[in-house]
């Protein structure tokens, strides 16, 4: 119990650090790309991940965060990709943002 009481607290310690990071982005809304593509693949998960949450973005698999992040990380600019109805993950070539398309 005492193992799990603390994984809960350090894991609410880091999804603090990694809405902290969102914060301190340059422009509101999104990822800078540079310092996004130097984070180690695990962490860029962790990063991705929390950035679709703080959005309102919570109904994604392991497999749509994988393929998102690999897209951040090698899709040429101007490049979308769907995150789910209604919004999609838009390549910019200093930043990563969400957009969503005109109906």
């Amino acid at each position: 119990l005492q193992l799990i009481n603390g994984l809960v607290e350090t894991n609410r310690e880091l999804d603090a650090s990694l809405v902290n990071q969102l914060h301190a982005q340059t422009v509101a809304g999104t990822i800078d790309r540079q310092w996004f593509n130097h984070l180690p693949h695990a962490v860029a998960r962790e990063m991705l991940a929390a950035w679709l949450r703080a959005h309102g973005t919570r109904s994604f698999d392991s497999k749509t965060l994988e393929r998102l992040v690999v897209a951040a990380k090698v899709a040429a600019v101007g490049k979308t990709f769907p995150v789910r109805a209604g919004l999609n993950l838009k390549i910019h070539s200093g930043h990563l943002a969400l957009d969503r398309p005109e109906r």
